[in-house]
């Protein structure tokens, strides 16, 4: 009887944590499109199956601590087949991928929407984290979902490639590290997942894979100043000495 009372003690306590269902976006926020230019765009989703610095491992890495994950794309459903193609090259399983038919005749505003609204009615008890880019729309469809279901997204992730103004419910962040950092601060990522996503930042050579040529390079470490109040505050100034160097670069060519 003590051991059926302390299972059911546990089983009550556990299942008193809602699941977690994540949702990205693909290009731009996986995959590396340059989604903002159409020609260019095009090509990358085709041709291209460059991905960011850390994605892949980040999106292995959560599944500790999630019951779902999707990605919801606006690109059409024929190109179905080049986005199984890139996943499968980085080791990239989710659990569906969720693209648009043109036939309907919605903008991506409304599909996207519609098919975030879709995802929060078959899992009534989860708690929801988006993760996009502000190359398109995701900033302002993340926040039209918050307005509707406020207690239901935990957390609105939106990569900077553009830095435009984002609604005060988005969460910027510029690289892997920073969407792990701010996962870790949250209580959800683990210490391991945290070195192997430094690791990948810090032993990357292809800077392009973290900053591409079309994506914005901040100007100044500024921006990553909160990671000194982080217990990575070391590892965090590591890494913005290396990023920080290769923007000041780049900028250099540039003038």
């Amino acid at each position: 009887m003590k051991n059926l009372i302390l299972f059911l003690f546990i089983f009550i306590s556990y299942s008193s944590f809602a699941a977690i269902t994540l949702v990205t976006d693909l290009d731009d926020t996986i995959k590396i499109t340059n989604s903002g230019r159409e020609v260019d765009g095009t090509i990358n989703v085709l041709f291209s199956k460059k991905v960011f610095t850390g994605m892949p491992e980040f999106i292995q890495g959560v599944k500790a601590y999630t019951d779902e994950i999707h990605v919801l794309s606006a690109s059409p459903t024929v190109l179905r087949k080049f986005i199984d193609e890139a996943f499968k090259l980085h080791n990239i399983e989710v659990d569906s991928i969720i693209l648009r038919n043109l036939l309907r005749r919605q903008s991506k505003i409304e599909y996207k929407v519609q098919e975030l609204i879709k995802l929060l009615n078959q899992n009534p008890g989860d708690d929801f984290i988006l993760i996009g880019d502000d190359v398109g729309q995701d900033p302002e469809v993340f926040d039209e979902i918050q307005r509707h279901y406020p207690n239901r997204v935990i957390a609105s992730y939106i990569h900077v490639i553009n830095d435009r103004s984002l609604p005060k419910t988005s969460i910027p962040y510029w690289t892997t590290f920073d969407l792990l950092l701010r996962e870790y601060q949250a209580g959800r990522v683990s210490v391991s997942l945290m070195e192997e996503g430094i690791q990948k930042i810090m032993e990357e050579t292809e800077m392009d894979n973290i900053f591409p040529d079309f994506a914005n390079c901040p100007k100044t470490p500024l921006v990553w100043l909160w990671h000194a109040r982080t217990p990575y505050g070391k590892a965090g100034w590591e890494i913005t000495k290396k990023l920080n160097k290769y923007c000041l670069s780049r900028l250099s060519v540039i003038r």
